[in-house]
């Protein structure tokens, strides 16, 4: 509800506000209307182990990481998690208007915290031995967000965001990876647009599972990021109305449609006779990314039931925008 209690003074609660203060390994289990936040000193090393967590906050980010050094989220085996958020604003170092005032000509940004699940510093999130433990984040505006560095090595994660699903946000420093687990997002698109992924720096998927579906109406794309998109291992399925470049390292495929093609449906891709991915993005899309370990060289087709939808080539060379 709106109240907590911890067995250690390290952690400080204030009505529906619990703050971590301290280095150490947190197990933290039950529902609660407010807040968790992580303010430690900056050589501090925390572990959060999320134990069935139901965090709900209207008015912020329902965890928000402020200082510390480095911060593991672990999801434990077994075990179902939530956490709802809301936009907040965001903050700036320095803003100019335009001359009568209702415009924004030019700004740097201090803070964001319009993320559900958010961090000013890196994070890494994990799974337990098993590897089944399950986090879902419904967002208003943005998903899991970071300031610096998210590297994903585990655990079941599903995103609901109503703008970008993942953003790791500081320009050409930021790196998104994905080396293990199951990342589904689905842009809802209450906020009128918003990647699947956005990173400000890279993004390198080694491995897990990537599904990853744009806003249906807007111009943006399921993977994006400002220095590169890597795909060197895992299983890919990223869907949207914007394709940036991407580098595949192993054998991928790239669908590129001249009008939206529908989301919801199951979708699959054949070579030959043989079946070899299946994929239903959520969203609308006019650019499909498959890409798994399984993929060679060769001619792929991809159908909608019995209707073939297209013909593409799979290889490594990568994908580059269209026109």
């Amino acid at each position: 509800g709106t109240t907590a209690t911890a067995s250690s003074d390290s952690v400080q609660i204030s009505g529906s506000t619990v703050i971590i203060r301290e280095e150490a390994t947190y197990v933290i289990c039950g529902s609660l209307s407010g807040m968790l936040v992580v303010d430690a000193p900056d050589t501090a090393k925390l572990q959060l182990v999320f134990n069935g967590v139901d965090i709900t906050s209207e008015s912020s980010a329902a965890l928000y990481i402020l200082e510390a050094d480095k911060v593991f989220v672990t999801l434990a085996d077994g075990t179902e998690n939530k956490v709802n958020g809301a936009y907040v604003a965001k903050i700036y170092k320095s803003i100019e208007l335009s001359e009568d005032g209702t415009e924004v000509v030019d700004s740097k940004k201090l803070h964001k915290y319009d993320g559900a699940f958010y961090s000013k510093m890196s994070m890494n999130i994990l799974g337990g031995e098993k590897g089944d433990g399950k986090l879902a984040i419904t967002a208003a505006n943005e998903g899991l967000d970071t300031e610096l560095h998210l590297t994903v090595l585990g655990g079941n994660i599903q995103i609901r965001s109503g703008n970008d699903g993942i953003n790791t946000n500081e320009d050409n420093i930021s790196v998104t990876a994905i080396k293990g687990g199951a990342v589904d997002i689905t842009v809802t698109g209450q906020t009128g647009e918003g990647d699947g992924i956005d990173s400000n720096g890279w993004l390198v998927i080694n491995g897990g599972k990537v599904t990853a579906s744009a806003c249906a109406t807007s111009g943006d794309a399921g993977i994006d990021a400002d220095k590169g998109v890597y795909i060197r291992g895992g299983t890919v399925v990223a869907a949207g109305n914007m394709l940036d470049h991407f580098q595949a390292e192993q054998a991928s495929v790239l669908f590129s449609f001249n009008g939206w093609q529908s989301g919801g449906e199951a979708l699959t891709l054949k070579q030959g006779d043989k079946t070899v991915m299946t994929a239903a993005p959520a969203n609308a899309f006019q650019y499909l990314i498959l890409s798994a370990p399984d993929l060679t060289e060769g001619t792929y087709q991809l159908y909608r039931g019995d209707t073939q939808l297209m013909v593409a080539a799979g290889g490594m060379q990568g994908g580059r925008p269209m026109g």
